[in-house]
């Protein structure tokens, strides 16, 4: 089962949206629930219900990431250390609202969906 609502703090998460990032401890919430969690305490980051989701994991072979539906992209996560900014390449998909985040997801980005490819130019 991917996350643990039980132990809401119990990872740190880098959540990014129209270039704006902010860090923090978010694990165990689920998407629906970070969006939630950033309009309560950051006002002024605004997640607007068009953007979709997706996380970034290190841990491609956790059996509950492997069950997510999407297709797994590679990715590259960027984390603030005290020493500056570290970047890692890890595995990322699109995941639904109802998706846990889980100590092993390190980013999620919230960005407008791809164009379908059946939609009018």
């Amino acid at each position: 089962m991917p996350g643990d609502p039980k132990r809401p703090i119990d990872g740190e998460i880098l959540v990014s949206c129209d270039g704006m990032q902010g860090g923090g401890k978010l694990a165990g919430l689920s998407i629906a629930g970070v969006r939630e969690f950033v309009a309560k305490n950051l006002p002024e980051f605004v997640i607007p219900p068009s953007k979709i989701a997706r996380v970034t994991t290190m841990d491609a072979e956790n059996d509950a990431w492997k069950q997510i539906a999407s297709e797994q992209q590679v990715g590259l996560m960027m984390m603030s250390t005290p020493t500056g900014m570290m970047m890692y390449q890890g595995a990322s998909k699109v995941v639904p609202e109802t998706y846990v985040l889980r100590e092993a997801d390190v980013n999620l980005a919230f960005e407008d969906p791809e164009p379908s490819s059946d939609a009018p130019a």
